[in-house]
């Protein structure tokens, strides 16, 4: 159900006040913060980590957000990655660590 919020409230065009809508960010970040204490558990790192389209919905939060949300996003990957069983595989797919570099270049320069 979590997934769900983060998926289906992805940022909306600016409206006419030029807001974009307070609902949906409120609740993709608490979807990413309940999310993010669920990853600190070791029990929760590996299923979470392999539940087919979590990480990429991830991904997506970080690419699409640059408040809250994507830090607890970033957050929930830096939890798959300190489980060692997780650590070759998030190397493996090839688009994490160039999204946390992106974010981490983004932020230093802001």
């Amino acid at each position: 159900a979590l997934m769900a919020v983060i998926t289906r409230t992805s940022p909306d065009p600016q409206n006419e006040s030029g807001r974009t809508g307070s609902a949906n960010t409120e609740a993709r970040v608490k979807a990413c913060s309940a999310l993010s204490n669920l990853a600190i558990g070791y029990d929760n790192k590996i299923p979470m980590f392999a539940y087919p389209g979590f990480v990429d919905a991830i991904l997506r939060v970080i690419e699409t957000d640059s408040g809250e949300a994507r830090t607890k996003a970033c957050s929930i990957l830096w939890s798959f990655a300190a489980e060692m069983k997780n650590q070759v595989p998030v190397v493996q797919r090839g688009d994490i660590l160039p999204t946390l570099v992106r974010v981490a270049e983004v932020d230093h320069s802001a």
